[in-house]
């Protein structure tokens, strides 16, 4: 009877909400349901790249664009979820607390996803004019990348009322970019991290079902130490 209750004790503290097993499935479950809520902003461009594809043509080039609109915000809710969670040391309600992000840096941030919106199209165009050059592949990837990161960069100051500083937002990101520089250049290679998951044989497309909410924990981690290192 000692040994079965012994037994049970241990089995009991095993699946115990704060066990070493249950924080485990609960960091496995995490990172899915963040990666996936991510995943769901990709669903214009998935569409998009399955339907009509990259052609160098007028329509094909504004409905590649329109159809990223909705990653700005979903990279903003990404990183304000990881962000979070890494300040909690829990888990934070990834449901509810993406999509609150969400629909919060599309309307703080408004002004700065049409920017974006606007400089898409023109890297675009300029991929389609002269996307046989190597030189300008490089440009354009080297751009798009440094535009997903200052719009990461910006969505540290979710909350605080950038849509009535939209200025001093941008100033305080581009100053966090330039003080920072192994936060900034590891940023660098977690964007590229994720964009290259798919391309893996045979598992990239289940990879991306966690690479993006584990690589915004990464960038968290590397921004947290940044601060810390520059305090």
């Amino acid at each position: 009877m000692t040994a079965v209750t012994g037994l049970g004790a241990r089995v009991a503290s095993a699946v115990a909400y704060d066990a070493p097993l249950s924080r485990a499935l609960l960091f496995v479950w995490h990172h899915f349901a963040v990666s996936a809520q991510f995943i769901a902003c990709l669903v214009p461009a998935l569409a998009f790249t399955a339907l009509v594809g990259w052609q160098p043509t007028h329509l094909a080039v504004v409905l590649g664009v329109v159809s990223l609109a909705p990653v700005g915000p979903g990279l903003a809710a990404l990183a304000a979820v990881s962000g979070a969670r890494l300040e909690a040391r829990t888990d934070v309600r990834p449901g509810r607390g993406f999509w609150t992000a969400y629909a919060l840096a599309a309307r703080e941030l408004w002004w700065w996803w049409l920017a974006a919106t606007g400089v898409a199209l023109i890297l675009g165009y300029d991929l389609a004019l002269f996307g046989a050059s190597d030189a300008m592949l490089v440009g354009v990837v080297l751009a798009a990348t440094l535009l997903v990161v200052f719009s990461i960069g910006l969505s540290a100051g979710l909350g605080q009322g950038a849509s009535r500083r939209p200025v001093a937002a941008l100033a305080t990101a581009g100053k966090a970019l330039l003080r920072r520089p192994v936060s900034t250049v590891t940023r660098f290679f977690l964007v590229w991290a994720v964009v290259a998951a798919p391309a893996i044989p045979l598992i990239g497309w289940s990879l991306l079902l966690f690479v993006p909410s584990l690589a915004a924990s990464a960038d968290a981690l590397v921004a947290r130490a940044g601060r810390r290192a520059h305090a």
